[in-house]
C-alpha cells in the first residue's frame, strides 16, 4: 500500500483541487485498512513540512486522528494547532482542530485537560485557562459534527477523542460538558456522548456518581438519569475491572465458502438494491436447518469493515442473527476480538446489540468478560425477566468464574439494593454450578478468606451466601 499512500499524500499537498477530494477520501479508506502503516507516513509528512517552514497542509492532521494511533512527535504541533483554535485566528477546517485533539488524546490526554486546580493557582492559572478555551471549542465542533453528521468517520472520530479523556479524568470532562450544555441546552448531542461513556468506560462508581450528579445539575430528563443510575450501580457491584488495553485473541477462523463469499461481496460493495438482495440471501442462510460454518464467522468480519454510514445498523442487524445462532449451536461464531472492538466503541451498539455482543463474547471467553467487562454484563442485565433475557450469559460466566459472581451478589446485597429477578438470577445460578461441582464450594471460601483486599461487609454477605447455597437441597 506504500506507493498508493504516498501518491495520495502528493496529491493533497498539491494545488489540484479537483484531485485532492478523491486522494482524501481514499486516505480515509486507508486508515480505517492500515492505521498504523498510514500514521507513520502521515507523521513522517506532517513533520516534514513543519521542518520545511510551516505545516500547510491541515487535512493531514484530520488523518492522522482518524488512524487512533499514537504518535508522540506530533504532538507539541498538535498542541498548537488547538491552541490557535482558541483564539480564532485561523481558517483551519473543524475536522483538522479535531483530528490535531485526536492525536493528543490517543497519545497524551493530560496534554489537553486542564487541571483544575491549576485555574485557582496564580502561577498555573494561564495554561489552564487556555486548555479550558481549547476543551469548550472542541466540545462546540463536536457537537455540530454529532447533530449534523453522526454517521461520519469525524463523529466518530470526535467520540474517541472523548472516550480517551474520560478514561483518564471522567470527572474534569463531565464539569466542562455541564458548561457546555449550560450554554447550548440539554438537547445537544454531547449528553448523549457522555451518558453512553459514563456507561462504557470502567471509571469507579464515585467518578461515576459524580458525572451522575453533575448531569442532573444540567436538567438531564429521567431517562437519562435512569441509565446514570444503572451505570453507578454496575460500577459498585463489579468494581474490579482489569484495563490492561490487550485485544483478546482470536482461535482459526472457519475455511472460507464460495456462496458465502459472494454473498458478503456483494453486500459489501453493490448498490442498495443488491446490498438488500444479498441482505436477504444471507438471512436465508441463517435460516437453513444447517447454515454454512463460515457464515456467522464472516458476517462479523464483513460488517466490522462497512462504511461508517452503514456500520451501526447492520453490526445490530448481524447481532441479532449471530446471538439467535449461538443460541441454537451453543459453539464460537464470532472473533472475540471484534466483539471486543464493538464493546469498546463509543455510541456504536444499541442497548439490544450491546446485550447480544456480550453473550456472545461470555460464549467464547467467559473469563475475559468477568476481568474487563463484567459492570457492563450487570448494567445490561434488566432487573424484570433476567433469565429469559440474560440466563445464558450468566451461566457462562458462572461456570469459568463463580468467585466474581458470587461477589457481585454480595455486593448487591451489601450495598442494600433490592432483590430482584437479576439477583435471583445470579443465585440460582450459582446454586447450578455448585450441584455439578461441590467443591466449588470449598474453593470458594478459601478464596474469600484470603482475599485480605475485600472489605468485611463485602465478605459477610458472600459467606452467608456459600452457608445457604451450601444446605440448599
Amino acid at each position: 500500500m506504500t506507493d498508493e499512500l504516498d501518491a495520495a499524500i502528493r496529491t493533497l499537498q498539491g494545488d489540484d483541487a479537483t484531485l485532492a477530494p478523491q486522494a482524501f477520501a481514499a486516505m480515509v479508506e486507508m486508515a480505517g485498512r492500515d492505521p498504523l502503516e498510514c500514521a507513520a507516513a502521515l507523521a513522517r509528512t506532517v513533520l516534514a513540512e513543519q521542518i520545511a517552514g510551516g505545516f500547510r497542509t491541515a487535512r493531514l492532521l484530520t488523518l492522522l486522528g482518524l488512524t487512533r494511533v499514537s504518535v508522540p512527535d506530533c504532538v507539541p504541533l498538535c498542541v498548537d494547532i488547538v491552541r490557535i483554535a482558541t483564539t480564532g485566528a485561523t481558517s483551519l477546517p473543524s475536522d483538522a482542530i479535531l483530528g490535531a485533539a485526536a492525536v493528543i488524546a490517543c497519545t497524551e490526554p493530560r496534554e489537553l485537560l486542564p487541571d483544575l486546580a491549576s485555574l485557582m493557582s496564580a502561577g498555573d492559572a494561564a495554561d489552564a485557562t487556555e486548555r479550558a478555551r481549547g476543551i469548550a471549542v472542541l466540545l462546540e465542533i463536536t457537537s455540530q459534527w454529532l447533530r449534523q453528521a453522526p454517521d461520519t468517520p469525524y463523529a466518530d472520530m470526535s467520540r474517541w477523542l472523548w472516550r480517551d479523556c474520560a478514561t483518564i479524568d471522567m470527572m474534569t470532562v463531565v464539569d466542562f460538558v455541564g458548561m457546555h450544555i449550560a450554554r447550548t441546552g440539554v438537547d445537544d448531542p454531547v449528553v448523549a456522548l457522555m451518558v453512553d461513556l459514563i456507561e462504557r468506560i470502567p471509571a469507579t462508581a464515585d467518578q461515576k456518581n459524580y458525572a451522575a450528579s453533575r448531569l442532573q445539575e444540567s436538567g438531564v430528563d429521567e431517562a437519562v438519569l435512569h441509565r446514570l443510575q444503572i451505570a453507578v450501580r454496575a460500577a459498585r457491584v463489579a468494581p474490579d475491572v482489569a484495563t490492561d488495553g490487550t485485544t483478546l485473541a482470536d482461535p482459526e477462523p472457519p475455511a472460507p465458502e464460495p456462496r458465502v463469499d459472494e454473498c458478503l461481496a456483494a453486500f459489501s460493495e453493490a448498490n442498495d438494491f443488491g446490498i438488500e438482495a444479498a441482505r436477504a440471501e444471507i438471512d436465508a442462510m441463517f435460516e437453513e436447518l444447517n447454515p454454512p460454518p463460515a457464515l456467522s464467522w464472516w458476517v462479523a468480519v464483513t460488517v466490522d469493515t462497512l462504511p461508517a454510514a452503514r456500520r451501526k445498523a447492520d453490526i445490530d442487524w448481524a447481532l441479532l442473527r449471530l446471538v439467535t445462532l449461538s443460541r441454537q449451536q451453543k459453539k464460537t461464531i464470532a472473533p472475540p476480538s471484534i466483539l471486543q472492538r464493538w464493546l469498546e466503541t463509543p455510541q456504536l451498539l444499541t442497548p439490544n446489540a450491546s446485550m447480544a455482543a456480550l453473550h456472545l463474547l461470555a460464549q467464547q471467553q467467559p473469563g475475559a468478560l468477568v476481568r474487563r467487562w463484567l459492570y457492563r454484563a450487570v448494567a445490561a442485565t434488566p432487573d424484570e425477566h433476567s433469565r429469559i433475557v440474560m440466563g445464558d450469559m450468566w451461566q457462562n460466566l458462572a461456570a469459568a468464574e463463580p468467585l466474581g459472581i458470587l461477589l457481585v451478589a454480595s455486593r448487591w446485597i451489601a450495598f442494600g439494593y433490592t432483590q430482584t429477578d437479576f439477583l435471583e438470577l445470579l443465585l440460582e445460578t450459582l446454586l447450578e454450578v455448585l450441584r455439578r461441582q461441590p467443591a466449588t464450594i470449598a474453593t470458594l471460601s478459601d478464596a474469600l478468606a484470603s482475599n485480605e483486599g475485600l472489605p468485611a461487609d463485602v465478605v459477610q454477605p458472600a459467606q452467608l451466601l456459600l452457608d445457604a447455597l451450601r444446605n440448599s437441597p
